[in-house]
């Protein structure tokens, strides 16, 4: 259990933690609304923080977390909506609203479907992955460190 989360089980790995699926409950009761899933990144913070420069890059996200905390979920549409952070004394963890599936899903489940309506659908996956950049650079001033299909996540 994180905060109001329970754990569901894990989605992947990073280089300094975790990511895992969770769901908030309700005095125990699963919800049954989607939006109740979320990933948490947990990440340790004897790992983040063994040299300078790693803790350097660590501060930096979790800066960049908080600044898409406090924006409205639906305002930066590209980018994935933070919804909490907290911290443990081993541990820092994020909580992101999740999405449907990721981009390596994603591709593995349509590619026996109908070619002229993959290629309008992949265009418009490669504008949001654009747009959702451009917006980190322009209104953050950040650049994304880990652009891969696993961090693309599909509504």
């Amino acid at each position: 259990r994180v905060g109001d989360f329970d754990i569901v089980g894990p989605l992947g790995k990073g280089t300094f933690g975790v990511v895992l699926e969770g769901r908030t409950t309700n005095s125990g009761q699963w919800w049954s609304v989607k939006q109740d899933r979320v990933a948490i990144k947990t990440l340790e913070k004897k790992r983040c923080c063994r040299s300078p420069a790693r803790t350097k890059l660590t501060l930096n996200e979790m800066k960049m977390h908080k600044l898409l905390m406090g924006t409205a979920s639906g305002e930066h549409s590209n980018l994935v909506h933070v919804r909490d952070m907290m911290q443990s004394h081993t541990h820092v963890y994020v909580v992101m609203s999740m999405g449907a599936c990721d981009l390596t899903q994603y591709t593995n489940t349509t590619r026996k479907r109908n070619f002229l309506h993959q290629t309008r659908a992949d265009k418009e996956i490669c504008k949001g992955v654009l747009k959702g950049l451009e917006t980190m650079h322009s209104y953050f001033k950040a650049a994304h460190m880990d652009v891969k299909m696993e961090n693309v996540l599909i509504k």
